[in-house]
């Protein structure tokens, strides 16, 4: 039986008389009460010692009992012996009590032993293990992790039976500042996302920072926005209409004439098209992403089926590796092949590009050209850390409320999130498609979409990329 300061939380969030009344739930949920012995109860009831008569009991965060709390604990250890609140008489149980502290950052050993008025015996206290953080003992981590795998799926209803090596790797390498619970809290909102029976690296969001209004504006707050942005048919429609102007500039690039300078169909590509994708990613972020034609035939393709397959696992040890290169091959082949002077050629470009989103997405799931493959997709992603704005979730409601993660696999009616992207980790543009999908899925409204400070990301990111910053390098010589 486990008490934490969860508890303590939720006793002090109903009691509005102060300390005194603090104290009396403390004691009421470890001894017990007697019947009227608390205003508004009229029944007695059993305290956790009690409760857990021939086991143990933990007390997380002892630190935050109050001082009464701990001198009833303290006589306990000494006699074995309670009171329940207003009794007379003591009750003898036989509970082993199990207190934890996080004494480095909260309190000393000097300031225990002043605060239990030096009751505390050597014998007791030289029982004290000092456990260290997780960043000192990376090796428990497995052992953990899988301990709270078993716990939250057997919660969830869900056969996980195991971690991957890749995510269980992740977990390895991080610090975790916020030690086991942090720890907890990354398997729980794994489970949740986990369709399978073993979690993945893509199931495991790390360094989840809290949300801050600070220099942003919120557009979400205006209810037609929302309406309209969160409307994912209207996106649908719109979606189509691109895919069959795209088509038509394709067949006025073919039927028209040889002269690039005379084809009207190389001018909208190469004069209006390209142009305004350049702006748009600096304005919408990836939003064209979400409205793409390539994206749209594809759609249709796969609904003649697919093998629907993962992505490889060197794809996710090597992350936007691939993207990267293929985008500087795209920038490089158009400049050297003379693509913007040859019709026939601007007509293959597309094709090659076209044919290779078909085939990817006929092998593997949706979000793997978009995240890994597609050399558009990483240009725009880069492109996208500029804009000025950006859709993020609060951590907060998304760790207290969420217990569904609507937003990253959907339900069966409509889908998750295209990139497979959980929002509350989103840290940058380059991976999102500003697509509404999590702002419809979401019933908490916990997804904002904010105007931001245009290259604000790029200097709250500091932390370089090399396949990024090398890309930008070669890309443009």
């Amino acid at each position: 039986m486990t008490l934490s300061d969860r508890d303590c939380d939720r006793a002090r969030s109903h009691v509005k008389g102060g300390e005194g009344l603090f104290e009396e739930f403390q004691i009421s949920a470890i001894f017990g009460h007697e019947s009227g012995a608390m205003a508004g109860t009229q029944a007695s009831r059993l305290g956790y010692l009690e409760l857990a008569d021939g086991g143990t009991i933990v007390l997380k965060n002892v630190h935050r009992l109050s001082p009464g709390t701990r001198e009833r604990l303290v006589f306990y250890l000494l006699e074995k012996k309670f009171y329940r609140l207003g009794a007379l008489a003591g009750i003898t149980v036989d509970t082993r009590v199990i207190a934890a502290t996080n004494v480095a950052d909260s309190i000393t050993d000097e300031e225990m032993r002043e605060s239990l008025r030096g009751k505390i015996p050597e014998v007791l206290w030289k029982n004290k293990v000092d456990l260290p953080s997780l960043a000192l003992r990376r090796r428990d981590i497995p052992m953990i992790a899988e301990a709270f795998l078993e716990k939250h799926a057997a919660l969830a209803g869900k056969s996980i039976k195991t971690i991957c090596a890749p995510a269980m790797n992740t977990m390895i390498r991080y610090t975790w500042p916020g030690n086991d619970r942090e720890l907890e809290n990354v398997i729980e909102r794994g489970v949740l996302v986990c369709e399978g029976d073993t979690l993945l690296a893509e199931h495991i969001f790390l360094g989840l920072t809290p949300y801050s209004e600070k220099g942003r504006l919120n557009l979400l707050r205006l209810g037609s926005f929302r309406k309209v942005f969160a409307n994912l048919k209207l996106r649908a429609i719109i979606q189509a209409a691109v895919v069959v102007v795209m088509m038509g500039v394709v067949c006025l690039t073919l039927l028209g004439a040889k002269e690039s300078d005379k084809n009207l169909g190389m001018g909208m590509v190469w004069y209006y098209w390209w142009p305004f994708l350049l702006l748009s990613f600096l304005f919408l972020g990836r939003f064209y992403c979400s409205v793409c034609p390539i994206d749209g035939l594809t759609k249709l393709f796969r609904k003649m089926g697919s093998l629907n397959r993962p992505a490889p696992r060197i794809f996710n040890r090597i992350g936007v590796g691939l993207a990267a290169v293929l985008s500087l091959a795209l920038f490089w082949g158009e400049y050297l092949f003379q693509v913007k002077e040859i019709t026939i050629r601007t007509s293959i470009f597309l094709g090659i590009i076209l044919s290779s989103a078909i085939i990817v997405n006929l092998i593997f799931r949706p979000e793997v050209w978009c995240r890994y493959v597609c050399p558009w997709g990483y240009f725009s992603g880069v492109c996208a850390c500029l804009a000025v704005v950006e859709l993020r979730a609060n951590n907060k409601v998304c760790s207290s409320q969420c217990k569904s993660a609507l937003c990253y696999k959907g339900d069966g009616q409509q889908a998750g999130c295209p990139m497979k992207i959980f929002p509350v980790s989103l840290m940058s543009n380059q991976f999102c498609k500003i697509c509404g999908t999590c702002v419809h899925n979401c019933p908490y409204n916990s997804v904002h979409l904010d105007l931001r400070w245009p290259g604000s990301e790029i200097w709250k990111n500091m932390e370089p990329n090399p396949v990024t910053s090398l890309s930008i390098g070669v890309g443009g010589q």
